[in-house]
């Protein structure tokens, strides 16, 4: 990948201030000529690149050349986190166009096998990618493939869902804050001798648990005592969360909180529904989409927490582009996105 001449790469050369190379490239006046005329040669002689607008003004032939490329292997997911990340690439794509960055794109299927992603990141690098960024389940193929990249300079960030690896970053959700937050909200709503549900899906998936472990450990820290927090493992599954909300609830008539840290949430909410009772417990749950937008608006869902979908994908191709063309390595292995706190009033799609 060639090296992108800078701004003060011209000032210098041309031995004016970088104020100086701005005011010429974007025409403005109280430029002497003199100075104006080492800037320009400076440009000529480095091969500055600058935006087309102002080549144009300039008289400057640019190449249409991408710098360089950068690739996303993106799963397939729900119309509304689809939406988020293809608004990332979009808003990414539109902010790096005059750096001469390319994005390129590669889906992986709605039920994946392994090789199939190692098979993707494979086609991704044919197509000229300098640097990549994937979202896909941890395995070793996935994994392999990236050390493989990783040794022969190629950046890969993984993000939303990490990859144990080499990987030069993760760009992700930290669920335990999430599970914190939501402790916190639901503390706030539910009197410590009431009853709380906590669904996971399985316990075995890291995620489901540090949500509901940190959402747990909130809870006792507001005064919640450990009979009153109940587990429940629904594996996903709309039966099983159906079969196993509604039977809590009409077991026990204390409970007035649900936090969903896990998915089938219509599941949840059609068993608080089928109990016909007149005050229904405060439901709280990860991840948004287009049916827990409606959950929210109609009242029935009191919160979502869930991560800024969008930040995380731009900022990820951002970082990579800061480290292929400035040279700027990111401050440490796993960032974290900001957590959004969405209810009835600021729900949107």
């Amino acid at each position: 990948m060639a090296k992108r001449i800078t701004i003060e790469m011209v000032a210098q050369k041309a031995g004016v201030s970088r104020g100086t190379v701005d005011r010429v490239i974007n025409q403005r006046p109280h430029v002497r000529k003199d100075q104006y005329d080492k800037v320009m040669e400076a440009i000529r002689e480095l091969g500055y690149i600058p935006k087309k607008r102002q080549a144009q003004a300039l008289g400057i032939a640019i190449t249409e050349k991408p710098v360089c490329r950068l690739g996303v292997v993106m799963p397939t997911r729900n119309p509304y986190y689809m939406n988020e990340v293809k608004q990332g690439i979009h808003d990414a794509q539109a902010q790096l166009v005059d750096y001469g960055v390319e994005i390129i794109t590669e889906q992986i299927s709605a039920s994946p096998y392994p090789e199939e992603i190692a098979e993707l990141m494979e086609r991704i690098i044919a197509r000229g990618a300098d640097g990549m960024a994937i979202c896909a389940m941890d395995c070793e193929q996935a994994a392999k493939k990236i050390d493989h990249l990783q040794e022969q300079g190629v950046p890969v960030i993984t993000f939303d869902s990490d990859i144990r690896s080499g990987r030069m970053l993760f760009y992700g959700n930290d669920s335990s804050k999430t599970g914190r937050v939501a402790g916190q909200l639901m503390a706030k709503y539910v009197k410590p001798d009431r009853h709380i549900i906590v669904g996971v899906g399985n316990k075995e998936i890291p995620g489901h648990m540090s949500r509901a472990d940190a959402f747990i450990d909130t809870m006792k820290a507001a005064g919640f005592p450990d009979r009153n927090l109940i587990l429940i493992e629904t594996y996903d599954d709309y039966t099983l969360t159906y079969k196993k909300v509604r039977e809590a609830l009409l077991a026990d008539g204390d409970i007035a909180g649900i936090y969903m840290a896990s998915h089938n949430l219509t599941g949840c909410m059609d068993a608080v529904r089928s109990t016909g009772k007149e005050t229904s417990p405060i439901v709280i749950y990860t991840d948004m989409n287009e049916r827990v937008y409606r959950y929210l608006k109609s009242g029935e869902l009191a919160f979502c927490v869930t991560p800024n979908i969008y930040m995380m994908v731009y900022r990820t191709l951002i970082i990579l582009k800061e480290y292929l063309i400035d040279h700027k390595v990111p401050p440490a292995r796993e960032i974290f996105t900001d957590i959004q706190i969405v209810c009835k009033e600021n729900a949107d799609v």
